[in-house]
């Protein structure tokens, strides 16, 4: 028998578990009904994290991660952060290191926790608005440095060399 997204589901046979994922072996299962909505739940990282190291409640479960930033990618494994808690993201594509991503998916932990079948993914990258900007670049030491003041009278400078960029400004 086959199911689709939102199938509602009954299931039975033996609970056991499969490198670490919960399992229904030799299962029955019968569609109770058909084309239910299926929302999924914003959770964080944190929480995510939080969830597996306890009693792993979470798996499987679709959720909506939010403002996220892509750290690194590496043979289709993203890790992705909110602040300092970090997951690993199969199957995101069309996105950079240092993207800030929101996306859904649903929690996998087959030998780990990750998030997998991600979609709805939304690139939001800031956008400065600011009233003074000034760049100056080295030419001995590859440096541009620079000056923002935004509209609230803040001032922001730094260095950035190749492969730096700003990012999480407020």
């Amino acid at each position: 028998m086959s199911v689709a997204e939102g199938d509602n589901i009954k299931v039975q046979g033996t609970l056991g578990t499969y490198n670490g994922l919960l399992q229904i072996q030799t299962p029955t299962i019968e569609v109770v009904s058909s084309g239910n909505a299926v929302s999924p739940v914003t959770k964080t990282i944190a929480q995510i994290n939080t969830d597996f190291e306890g009693d792993n409640e979470l798996q499987g479960l679709l959720v909506t991660i939010e403002n996220a930033t892509v750290n690194a990618i590496s043979n289709g494994k993203y890790t992705v952060a909110q602040s300092t808690n970090t997951i690993d993201v199969y199957g995101l594509t069309n996105v950079a290191v240092k993207d800030i991503i929101t996306f859904t998916g649903n929690i996998g932990c087959n030998n780990g926790i990750r998030i997998v079948n991600p979609k709805n993914v939304v690139i939001s990258n800031p956008v400065i608005n600011a009233d003074n900007v000034t760049l100056a670049y080295n030419a001995t030491s590859g440096e541009i440095a620079y000056t923002i003041t935004n509209p609230s009278g803040e001032t922001l400078s730094a260095a950035l060399t190749d492969g730096d960029w700003i990012s999480n400004i407020a």
